[in-house]
C-alpha cells in the first residue's frame, strides 16, 4: 500500500495558509500606511520650505533712482491702464502692453543707454540707472530713437511702437527690471 497523506497533513498546510494569509495582509496595509504617512510627512516639510526664492516687490518710489521717488510713465499717461502684469520669466512680473504703431515709449528714470540693439521684428533697449544699480529692459517692436552710451532724461522719447506684436505675446512693448543684478517685479500701476 502507498503511503497517502492522512487527513491530518493534507489540513495543516491549509490551516497554515488561511492563518497566515490574514496576517499578511494586515502586514501589507500597515506598510502602505507608512509609506502614505512619510510622503504626506515629506510633502508638508517641502511645502513648508521655499525652494524658490521669490523676487521682491518692486515698489515705486522706494526702487526708483529718480530724486523724487516716482518713474515716468514709459507710456502716454492715459495709456497706462490698458499696461498689464505678464510673467516672461518664471514668477517674476513684467510689464505690458500693446499701443498703436508710432506711439512714443519714455525713459522711466534718467540714466544711460546700456544698449539699443536691433532684431527683427524685436528690438531691445537697456536703460541703466546713473548709480548703475537699475536695469529696466525694453522688448519692444518699433523704433529705437537713442543710441548705445548715450544719456537720457527722465521722461524723454526713446523710441516708437510699430505696428506687430512681439512673438508670443499680444503686445508690442514689455518692460523687465532689474536691481542689482537680480531681477524684480515691475508693477506700474
Amino acid at each position: 500500500m502507498e503511503n497517502l497523506p492522512t487527513e491530518k497533513q493534507t489540513v495543516a498546510p491549509r490551516l497554515n495558509f488561511f492563518l497566515f494569509l490574514p496576517l499578511g495582509l494586515v502586514i501589507l496595509i500597515l506598510i502602505g500606511e507608512g509609506v502614505y504617512y512619510l510622503k504626506l510627512k515629506k510633502n508638508q516639510v517641502a511645502s513648508q520650505l521655499s525652494v524658490e526664492p521669490q523676487p521682491e516687490v518692486f515698489l515705486s518710489k522706494i526702487a526708483s533712482p529718480h530724486p523724487t521717488g516716482t518713474f515716468e510713465s514709459p507710456v502716454r499717461k492715459e495709456n497706462m491702464e490698458k499696461g498689464k502684469i505678464i510673467q516672461v520669466d518664471y514668477n517674476v512680473n513684467d510689464w505690458a502692453i500693446f499701443l498703436p504703431e508710432g506711439d512714443p515709449v519714455y525713459a522711466g528714470f534718467s540714466g544711460f543707454v546700456e544698449w539699443a540693439g536691433e532684431g527683427s521684428p524685436q528690438k531691445v533697449i537697456l536703460l541703466k540707472s546713473e548709480d548703475g544699480k537699475l536695469i529696466w529692459k525694453y522688448l519692444l517692436v518699433g523704433e529705437p530713437l537713442i543710441k548705445n552710451g548715450q544719456r537720457v532724461e527722465k521722461g524723454e522719447i526713446i523710441a516708437k511702437l510699430g505696428l506687430e506684436p512681439l512673438p508670443t505675446y499680444d503686445v508690442n512693448l514689455i518692460i523687465q527690471a532689474s536691481l542689482e543684478g537680480k531681477r524684480v517685479n515691475l508693477d506700474l500701476h
